[in-house]
């Protein structure tokens, strides 16, 4: 009896310290092989998405409007076959892909047909590596295994049509729903043509950092060959930029809000004019302290000086800009005798805005006042036009000045296609507002008396939180009001945020790149 205890105590202690053994060698073996993910990425793509773990995006966010009706996206139609067809497989019940759950995503968007997803087992990878030695013995139904030079590529069936293949590599998992996509991961990580190698430093541990928001790489190369940016001056301004440069965008989604901002690097431009216009140190949007709080709609051109913004926008040599720009220029001339420079850029500080009040269709547009004797020249050489008449009149107890054309002159000018309609404006807080609708003026006036601003209001004190210093361009509007051209479009960006009420659009820069910041809310 004694023997055999001692016999039984010493086999368990055998297998014990063999066991230990075995633990031991795989825990070395993951450290002294374990892969950077970063390498299995291609230099080249479309997108690169780092999401949170399946859990977060299963529990939380599928359960959201948006993030379902932006899954609904042709775009995205893989990604959501894999998502939904996981959600519903009994795949996930299985020990090991639970752990999966817990990982966070890596997805290459390479073009349309080819998109990998790929994640860092870390330590659990350990356990992947008896693989091997079992002989692939997997008990899994609609499993197949293809062994490939140097690694292994199981086929899962997870509908009639559809097959998911994936593959281990140490400590790397690589998903797809093409075989030759893992393959070629599978070669670029033995090469320096990948995201670890030829990104920049910045960029790589920007990725190699495990975060609860999304983070997305995209090409501008690509999205400037693609079809994504209708807007013309923006896609000449962009490629203005070195095209190997990617858009670094970093994302936070709630069913109330969402914060979206994206960073572009500004040291590739070799337009020293872009460069400077770009890169100039703005003021503080003083003039938001000055608009009523009830507004459907703000934006605001924010530079050192408006002059040398329009000088920029005409070499970008957009038809439709410089024609409207011959055309005012001509018009001044016509009436004033003088150019657009004299009339306008000489008194104009750095603030050009325009605002819609919600009780009003008529907008609203203002220009800070720089320089207060060529502004009284303006105003001047105005009043003393012999086509022109002036007056005051008082709405809701605020007096307002008015512009209007002699009617037996208007007529000729329209002849020559030169329109100038009846012109209301006041001067308040250093700006010069004017609009075709003398309430508009008279209810911005009398809401910063009775200290109902767009600074104080509530919803609004969120969208100034966010707001950058050396913020260039800022707008704000109220989503359904407001139908902005780009949000009628089938876009993943216009369909997000139709899902809220307000949204908030800026750009601000820093010493050497510009970002593009993106805020909703709902009331």
């Amino acid at each position: 009896m004694e023997k055999k205890r001692r016999f039984f105590s010493r086999f368990t202690l055998i297998i014990f310290i063999l066991l230990l053994t075995l633990i031991g060698s795989l825990t070395l073996h993951y450290f002294v092989n374990k892969k950077n993910f970063l390498t299995f990425i291609p230099n080249k793509f479309f997108l690169y998405a780092k999401t949170p773990t399946l859990k977060t995006i299963y529990e939380e966010y599928l359960s959201l409007t948006v993030i379902n009706n932006v899954l609904s996206l042709s775009e995205l139609k893989e990604t959501r076959t894999l998502i939904y067809s996981l959600k519903r497989n009994e795949l996930l019940k299985n020990f090991f892909f639970k752990q999966i759950l817990n990982l966070p995503v890596n997805i290459i968007f390479e073009d349309e047909k080819n998109t990998l997803f790929l994640f860092d087992l870390g330590w659990r990878s350990i356990f992947t590596r008896i693989l091997p030695f079992i002989g692939y013995n997997i008990n899994l139904k609609n499993l197949t295994i293809t062994k490939k030079e140097g690694f292994v590529i199981f086929q899962y069936e997870l509908s009639p049509g559809l097959n998911l293949y994936f593959s281990f590599v140490d400590n790397i998992l690589l998903f797809s729903f093409n075989i030759e996509t893992i393959q070629n991961a599978y070669e670029i990580s033995k090469s320096k043509e990948n995201f670890n190698y030829k990104k920049p430093e910045k960029i790589v541990n920007e990725f190699a950092k495990t975060e609860k928001n999304f983070k997305i790489l995209v090409s501008l190369e690509k999205l400037l060959a693609s079809s994504i940016i209708t807007d013309n001056t923006i896609h000449k301004v962009l490629k203005k930029f070195d095209p190997l440069e990617d858009i670094l965008i970093t994302a936070t989604i709630e069913e109330t809000n969402i914060n979206l901002e994206a960073r572009l690097s500004t040291s590739s431009i070799s337009d020293e004019n872009l460069k400077s216009l770009l890169l100039s140190k703005s003021a503080y949007l003083n003039s938001l302290r000055f608009l009523p709080q009830d507004i459907t709609l703000v934006t605001i051109l924010n530079t050192v000086d408006l002059k040398d913004f329009i000088q920029f926008l005409d070499r970008l040599e957009i038809k439709e800009i410089s024609e409207n720009l011959k055309n005012a220029d001509s018009t001044v001339k016509t009436v004033f005798g003088k150019d657009l420079n004299e009339m306008v850029f000489s008194w104009t500080g750095g603030e050009t805005g325009l605002c819609k009040i919600r009780l009003f269709n008529d907008p609203v547009v203002f220009l800070k006042i720089k320089n207060r004797e060529k502004y009284e020249e303006f105003k001047k050489t105005v009043i003393n036009n012999l086509i022109i008449s002036s007056s005051t009149q008082t709405v809701y107890g605020v007096e307002i000045n008015l512009f209007n054309m002699i009617d037996f002159l208007s007529w000729i000018l329209e002849i020559f296609k030169i329109k100038i309609p009846v012109a209301y404006y006041i001067e308040f807080g250093n700006y010069f507002f004017f609009s075709t609708n003398p309430e508009n003026l008279a209810t911005i006036v009398k809401n910063y008396r009775e200290k109902n601003t767009f600074t104080e209001n509530k919803e609004n004190k969120t969208v100034l939180r966010n707001l950058k210093p050396n913020t260039f361009l800022f707008s704000y509007f109220d989503v359904e009001k407001e139908k902005i051209n780009f949000l009628k479009e089938e876009s993943i960006l216009s369909m997000i945020l139709r899902q809220y009420e307000l949204a908030s659009i800026s750009f601000y820069n820093t010493e050497d790149a510009i970002y593009l910041k993106i805020s909703t809310i709902t009331k």
